[in-house]
């Protein structure tokens, strides 16, 4: 799942969408996970945040809201 940044900014736009739609989803499943005390790692919570947020500030710079 992890791409180069470069990667990411000459990504379409329909694709960094479908991106932040799947880590949205695994981002809810650890947390719901998370409180049930299922997941040994939980920095996987921040790091899904972050990738989010890399993606979430491509689509800002290219004019896009979501």
């Amino acid at each position: 799942m992890k791409k180069a940044m470069a990667d990411i900014i000459n990504a379409k736009n329909e694709e960094i969408i479908n991106i932040l739609n799947e880590l949205s989803r695994k981002l809810v499943d650890l947390r719901i996970k998370s409180e049930y005390g299922e997941v040994k790692d939980t920095s996987q919570i921040k790091k899904i945040k972050k990738q989010i947020a890399r993606y979430k500030m491509i689509l800002h710079q290219r004019g896009i809201s979501l």
